[in-house]
């Protein structure tokens, strides 16, 4: 942490689609944080669009510019 408590290096590893309900997103959440704390990453859900809207072939987060970014396939 730095100056007023912010983040000096930080990283988004993924995003979850948006969904009507809460409980939806907090669901999904909770199951890809367990699986990366056992699993170290969250690679194998990757696909699971329902589960992980990013990183795909279309997006990255670039840790430079602290956001998502479009890749060459998303231009």
């Amino acid at each position: 942490m730095g100056k007023n408590l912010m983040p000096v290096q930080y990283e988004e590893m993924w995003c979850t689609p948006h969904f009507k309900t809460d409980s939806l997103v907090q669901d999904r959440g909770v199951f890809l944080f367990k699986a990366m704390i056992k699993e170290g990453n969250i690679d194998k859900y990757l696909g699971m669009k329902l589960f992980v809207e990013w990183p795909d072939s279309m997006l990255v987060y670039d840790k430079k510019r602290n956001e998502w970014v479009a890749t060459e396939k998303g231009h």
